[in-house]
């Protein structure tokens, strides 16, 4: 199984479909998407990521910059600073 992107899929991030499907595309193949229910911290997109054996989530994601920092993220074990000013601290570790 390769590299996951948890993509919430609650009511508040399905209004910003255009940001949504940009962040969509801008993964392509490379990295697998699974869609979860709503994480409760609305101001997407919103997408979690294992970093270092640890489920952290992000908000207000931009996929033309963003996803560079979260592939980093995922390759190296570490967040990168203009990502860990993302994360919501209050869903590490949880996945609803």
């Amino acid at each position: 199984m390769g590299q996951v992107v948890y993509l919430c899929r609650g009511s508040g991030c399905k209004k910003r479909k255009a940001e949504n499907k940009s962040f969509r595309k801008s993964v392509g193949g490379s990295l697998q998407i699974e869609e979860v229910r709503c994480q409760k911290i609305c101001k997407g997109p919103v997408a979690g990521v294992e970093v270092g054996g640890t489920l952290r989530w992000f908000r207000k994601l931009d996929a033309r910059t963003d996803l560079v920092d979260l592939r980093r993220a995922l390759n190296d074990g570490c967040l990168p600073k203009r990502l860990a000013d993302k994360q919501v601290e209050k869903r590490t570790g949880k996945l609803r």
